[in-house]
């Protein structure tokens, strides 16, 4: 009987192959079907995901946060959502559900790399973004790229009069 398992070549002997090569490539995937998150496993094989394996936890791993990582748990996030929550997760490690889903359907033509920048000089977290976009349209008609662009600028502006500032300091240091 055995003979007859090692010679067959049915996709169950090729899926059970494969997944003990992957398996040695990724021991990650062994926890993520333990614990219901199989679908991220065909992504980690094919390099859509990146696997961090220094970090000492499994959603450091994967690259999220814990917060971020029990969302895509629950959620049972993969595919673009969960590459989604990945570029989310770099500016703000503790996106709630609504915040999530409204980021991704309502502003997602929004620049990451903007939004990263606003985020970081201002302390704020996805949802008051999204809070301050929906004002500046309701009050100014702006769309959401536009808005983000002047918010931008006035970061910009502002890091420029805080450096003026600086300079002015020490010039007038210098002379008195």
């Amino acid at each position: 009987m055995s003979i007859w398992i090692i010679q067959r070549d049915d996709s169950c002997y090729l899926y059970g192959y494969y997944y003990l090569t992957a398996l040695k490539s990724y021991p990650i995937i062994e926890t993520l079907v333990k614990i219901g998150m199989f679908q991220l496993v065909g992504q980690i094989c094919s390099d859509k995901i990146k696997v961090y394996p220094n970090s000492k936890h499994l959603w450091g791993k994967l690259g999220l946060s814990k917060e971020n990582f029990e969302f895509a748990k629950r959620d049972q996030l993969y595919g673009d959502d969960f590459q989604k929550l990945l570029a989310i997760n770099a500016y703000d490690p503790k996106v709630d559900a609504d915040s999530f889903y409204r980021w991704i359907n309502e502003y997602a033509k929004a620049s990451s790399y903007s939004v990263g920048q606003i985020i970081e000089n201002l302390g704020i977290d996805l949802k008051q973004v999204m809070d301050y976009l929906d004002s500046v349209y309701f009050d100014q008609g702006c769309e959401c790229e536009e808005a983000i662009s002047q918010w931008h600028d006035y970061i910009r502006n502002y890091e420029l009069f805080i450096t003026i500032i600086r300079k002015l300091r020490r010039i007038n240091s210098r002379i008195v």
